[in-house]
């Protein structure tokens, strides 16, 4: 799942995205590209992120521990 996660932020960031980075850490991760990362992640894993999720997806890891909550397995 990881290496889809990579591949959907690379597409969204428009940059190459590893497994360690952060909001913090990817320049091109601003709040409008957050919004667009949610609405992507959605429609590449089949789910729908609750509200008071989308400020806690801030990492890769975040990602996809939230996506694992959601019972995306691969």
């Amino acid at each position: 799942m990881t290496d889809r996660v990579l591949a959907v932020m690379a597409y969204v960031f428009g940059v190459s995205v590893a497994p360690e980075d952060t909001i913090e850490t990817v320049a091109e991760w601003d709040s409008l590209r957050h919004m667009e990362l949610i609405i992507a992640l959605e429609q590449e894993f089949d789910v729908l992120f609750e509200t008071d999720e989308l400020a806690e997806i801030l990492s890769v890891t975040l990602v996809v521990e939230a996506l694992a909550r959601h019972g995306v397995t691969d």
